[in-house]
């Protein structure tokens, strides 16, 4: 994927760490997200990340789609959750996401377009992710597209959290 990655316009959610931290050792932040592909030229590919830690871009990759072939109104479905393990500059989380995305009317035979990973983007193996707990940590979910045109559209980001 050759385009720029962006954060989608609403889709940043930010903890208030500070200054009693409200991220502890056994809490668990749940995402939902929804979005669409609106418009695509030349059968380009597009890439959705979750990123924890500073806002946009900046933040540490979490979760990672890869890139997928998209088309005019595709869907895009990520849910996951991330469990603090660890609290400290040097915190550390575990998690895991299911997304999907494939086109409108293939929602109901999703088998083939859908997806499961840790954190981090591994399949196997990476079941760790730095977050430091003693600031302020932003959730945002951002794309990435190659094709010129290429318009993804973000309908809805849930984060919620529990103790």
């Amino acid at each position: 994927v050759t385009g720029a990655e962006a954060a989608f316009a609403g889709g940043a959610v930010t903890i208030d760490n500070t200054p009693n931290s409200a991220l502890k050792v056994g809490t668990r932040v749940s995402f939902t997200a929804l979005g669409r592909v609106a418009a695509v030229s030349g059968g380009p590919t597009a890439q959705i990340r979750i990123r924890i830690g500073a806002a946009g871009v900046g933040g540490t990759l979490t979760f990672d789609t890869a890139a997928r072939t998209v088309a005019d109104e595709d869907i895009i479905s990520l849910e996951g959750y991330i469990d603090v393990r660890a609290t400290g500059a040097g915190g550390t989380a575990t998690g895991m996401c299911r997304y999907y995305i494939s086109a409108a009317d293939a929602l109901a035979s999703a088998a083939a377009s859908e997806w499961a990973q840790d954190v981090a983007g591994s399949a196997a193996g990476t079941w760790t992710v730095a977050v430091d707990t003693t600031v302020d940590t932003a959730f945002t979910i951002t794309g990435q597209t190659d094709g010129a045109g290429t318009d993804l559209m973000l309908e809805s980001f849930r984060v919620s959290m529990e103790a």
